[in-house]
């Protein structure tokens, strides 16, 4: 994941930032916003809690009031990112009660919406992480730069070293579970606690009732049945001791029976896994599997992303279901009629119908001067023919002259239809829109080649990255022929390795067995003793004090009985102080078997979880060492992680904690174990983040972390926000 720019409403903030791939180092002085820019990604990857509240831990401003715009507007941003090729945009905006839940991601190229990511599963998506995992790993704050123990965190160091499982509860919540079920039965108001006093105090008051009465029968006698329970008891106690040792015995015989099922079990597991590759080969196929599974799914990704082709343009409504071809034939012809029908022109009828009319009159005039013999030589009849003539082309040409003004008008319609059916006022634009669309269609045919080309290539990519999980399916169908897809083979390699796992933890078991047989040997081999079973379940601690008693009680017997008959008379009913005191004695043994139980699933807890902290402890130690040793120029070449997640150093001879080092030397140190985890838990997909962290070295030690973020950068992105020009 590379972010490229943030656009921000929030807090202070109110604008854009943008970033580059690898190493992004941002100087700002204080109050311009490191602190707040950082949170912003935070909440747009994770959210914002809503449920937070003021707390010591918070300054008593939760992160939903401390980031409220400070120009009055709604807290909302936007994030533009390259995510396994693709551009995507991520944006959330809030509601009166809850500040940015209304979450969207999108394409950013073609705006479609990417179902995948959500805003509960963003973060998770994106840096591979939960939020926990990564504020304590990637994301660095001046004040916030220790690690604390999260049960999130803990399950990714144990899921390290095992299978990858992360579903389960954490051993931290385990404890705390059984240390509440182990208060309400052993603590100060517990269940066994208060049948303890109340057992007590029946036994004291049972056991003054029945001296008294015992006294009151008779002395001797007591006496004398005081010797016979001192020569019982003792010899029940010797009875419990031989008991013992035939549990030990029986406990021997059970042990060795499981010594010899842990044998078979071994025999049968090497067979199961005597045709798997090595560890390191099965290793190899796993990262080759991850490759190629990666890359085959980036490249249905970007076929399924890719846009349709483009639909062809819309031709004006003159040109209509026509090809840029036939358009520019129908143009042809319109133009050329439109100029046939603009040439003609009416002919000039004033100038001809004024002709004809100066002829009649003329002829009129002749003949009227004819008539009267004005004129000598011109017949009357000649100049009356002449008039008629006159009159008669005078209406002919009226007639002609009305004709042709009807056919020039119609072809004035006929051409300004021809503009009404281009929609234009000009016969001009009527190449001008030919034009504009052979450009349009010469356009789109362009676009369509290069769209063709560019879904071939994804075709051919998507192919090729399915011959190769090909290949590497037949090297693991030679161990698991049912291997189907790269999903089949990814579980073959992981059941493999289990089963290899599984196979060095069953040996590792019957080891400590043969150990544990050993020892057991040395005590119980010697000698054999019939079982007791009635011993076992006798109260030794409670017979031991009766025996005691029974003698305390003999010395003073005879002193005491002169005061016993007067309280003899205020004793209560011993019968029902013994029921009383069974009941209770049965409840008390059922609580402490409970208890005891209890104890024992958290002594076993505890042993499975120091074993799974000494197998991530070393990785994670060796990291940060090496990475501290940079960071110190050699001065500190290891460092030690408690299960507390707490360092030191070793100083020369002594191993001293980070509380007594420097302040600038704790931050380097748990710089070092931040980058160690970030190496060993976070996808190299995942950013690292750093507020200020470096505020605190000093100018060698600055410069050596500067020189590990940028071979860091090289990897991830890196984000450093500081006040000081580096």
């Amino acid at each position: 994941m590379r972010i490229l720019k943030m656009r921000a409403s929030f807090g202070k903030l109110h604008g854009e930032l943008a970033l580059q791939e690898g190493m992004n180092l941002l100087t700002l002085p204080n109050e311009e916003g490191k602190s707040t820019w950082s949170a912003f990604l935070l909440a747009m990857l994770y959210g914002i809690e809503t449920r937070e509240r003021s707390s010591a831990s918070n300054g008593g401003l939760p992160a939903k009031d401390r980031y409220r715009p400070w120009n009055g507007e709604p807290m909302e941003g936007s994030i533009e990112l390259e995510w396994k090729g693709k551009y995507i945009t991520i944006e959330r905006s809030s509601t009166p009660k809850a500040p940015m839940s209304v979450f969207r991601a999108f394409d950013t190229k073609s705006g479609r919406t990417i179902e995948v990511l959500t805003g509960e599963n963003c973060g998770r998506i994106l840096c591979g992480v939960e939020r926990s995992v990564f504020e304590r790993t990637a994301f660095i704050r001046q004040m916030g730069i220790s690690i604390s123990g999260d049960s999130a965190l803990e399950k990714r160091l144990g899921a390290m070293v095992s299978t990858g499982e992360e579903s389960a509860k954490s051993a931290q919540q385990l404890e705390k579970e059984l240390q509440g079920l182990k208060n309400r039965l052993s603590g100060r108001a517990g269940k066994i606690t208060k049948l303890q006093t109340e057992l007590t105090e029946t036994e004291r008051l049972h056991s003054y009732v029945t001296k008294l009465r015992e006294d009151m029968e008779a002395m001797e006698g007591r006496r004398k049945e005081l010797e016979e329970e001192t020569d019982r008891l003792e010899a029940l106690l010797q009875r419990i001791d031989r008991a013992k040792d035939a549990r030990g015995q029986i406990a021997l015989q059970d042990l060795e029976k499981k010594l010899r099922e842990q044998e078979s079990l071994c025999i049968n597991l090497e067979q199961l896994t005597g045709k798997l590759p090595t560890e390191a080969t099965l290793h190899k196929l796993n990262k080759r599997l991850e490759a190629v599974g990666d890359a085959l799914e980036t490249a249905k990704i970007e076929a399924a992303f890719a846009p349709p082709l483009s639909t062809g343009p819309t031709p004006p409504p003159c040109f209509k279901d026509m090809t840029p071809e036939q358009a520019g034939s129908k143009v042809k012809e319109d133009l050329a009629r439109y100029e046939a029908l603009s040439s003609a022109k009416l002919p000039k009828k004033n100038t001809v119908l004024g002709l004809s009319l100066l002829l009649l009159f003329g002829a009129v005039i002749l003949s009227v001067l004819s008539y009267l013999d004005k004129v000598p030589g011109l017949p009357f009849p000649l100049c009356l023919g002449l008039a008629i003539g006159s009159l008669l082309l005078f209406g002919v040409l009226v007639l002609i002259l009305n004709y042709g003004s009807k056919k020039v008008y119609k072809g004035y319609l006929e051409a300004k239809e021809i503009l009404e059916n281009y929609g234009v006022e000009s016969i001009s634009r009527i190449s001008e829109l030919l034009e504009d669309y052979e450009e349009e269609h010469r356009a789109y045919e362009q676009q369509l080649s290069e769209e063709s080309q560019r879904s071939r290539l994804l075709r051919e990519q998507m192919m090729r990255e399915q011959e190769k999980a090909n290949r590497l399916m037949e090297e693991i169908r030679a161990f698991d022929p049912d291997a189907k897809n790269v999903e089949d083979g990814k579980r073959t390699v992981s059941e493999a390795l289990e089963a290899l796992e599984c196979l060095s933890t069953e040996r590792r078991v019957l080891e400590q067995q043969r150990g544990q047989y050993d020892r057991m040997k040395e005590l119980f081999g010697k000698g054999e003793h019939p079982m007791d079973y009635e011993a076992l379940n006798m109260d030794e601690e409670k017979l031991r004090y009766e025996y005691r008693e029974a003698r305390k009680k003999l010395a003073d017997l005879s002193e005491k009985l002169s005061e016993q008959r007067g309280r003899m008379e205020a004793s209560g009913n011993i019968h029902g102080l013994d029921e009383h005191k069974d009941t209770l004695r049965r409840e008390l043994a059922s609580a402490k078997k409970e208890l005891q139980s209890i104890e024992l699933a958290a002594e076993v807890l505890h042993a499975a979880d120091d074993r799974v902290r000494s197998r991530f402890s070393p990785r994670i130690t060796a990291e940060a060492g090496k990475l501290l040793s940079r960071l110190t120029r050699g001065k500190y070449p290891s460092v030690q992680l408690s299960p507390e997640m707490q360092l030191s150093v070793r100083d020369g001879v002594l191993q001293r904690p980070a509380a007594a080092m420097s302040c600038g030397t704790v931050d380097q140190m748990y710089l070092a174990l931040r980058l160690a985890m970030c190496h060993l838990l976070l996808p190299k997909s995942a950013p690292l983040i750093l507020d200020d962290a470096l505020v605190n070295f000093d100018d060698d030690r600055c410069a050596a972390a500067l020189e590990l973020l940028k071979e860091e950068a090289e990897n991830r992105q890196v984000i450093l926000f500081s006040c000081r020009s580096l």
